[in-house]
């Protein structure tokens, strides 16, 4: 039986971000008990930037092991190229069949944000309805929509060193997220638009 191939486009359409959250809270449980280990990451330099690969296993009743293999290259969007790319490899780990290879960036993007969600539910007060958002490349999207999930955010800021960004990201959360989110002119205009609230994230 030949692996199966998902590209992003494929794994966006299969995955929502509350099934990200599941995931997350379900791999972190059996890494608490010492069913999910993981090794140290791999680094290997490049030029410009660099690669690193992370691997673990799921040793439950279906016992698996996964290897994501990405590039980080920091100066790819002048190129018009995602920062970070890579792959998944996931394999049976009672006999090593490749069972699957799957597109990294949509799985880290949304992986990472539902991270911050998770420990949002739990660290964070419960009434917080403020995001202020300070960076806002692709992860900014991922994080601000799984806070969004778990909180409930009634107002957004973005800030970001290209301020033609923080205005396109403020805009398109103002879309998606259906809540007013406003581009402000700095760092600490940012803090301090989200700390007029008593309930800011």
């Amino acid at each position: 039986m030949s692996a199966l191939l998902l590209t992003r486009a494929d794994v966006a359409g299969l995955m929502t971000p509350a099934d990200y959250f599941d995931a997350v809270e379900n791999g972190l449980r059996p890494s608490k008990e010492g069913r999910a280990p993981g090794p140290t990451p791999l680094h290997l330099p490049g030029t410009d930037g660099g690669f690193h690969a992370k691997g673990a296993a799921l040793l439950g009743e279906r016992r698996l092991v996964a290897l994501k293999f990405n590039g980080n290259f920091p100066g790819n969007p002048q190129r018009h190229l995602p920062t970070i790319q890579g792959v998944v490899l996931l394999c049976d780990a009672d006999n090593g069949r490749l069972l699957a290879i799957i597109d990294s960036i949509e799985i880290t993007l949304r992986r990472t944000a539902a991270a911050s969600a998770l420990a949002a539910r739990h660290l964070a007060r419960p009434d917080a309805s403020v995001l202020a958002v300070c960076g806002c490349g692709d992860q900014a999207h991922a994080q601000a929509v799984a806070l969004g999930a778990v909180l409930p955010i009634q107002r957004g800021f973005a800030w970001d060193i290209d301020t033609a960004h923080a205005r396109a990201f403020a805009a398109e959360m103002t879309r998606v997220m259906k809540i007013p989110f406003e581009a402000v002119s700095g760092l600490r205009a940012a803090t301090r638009a989200a700390g007029r609230s008593s309930s800011a994230v």
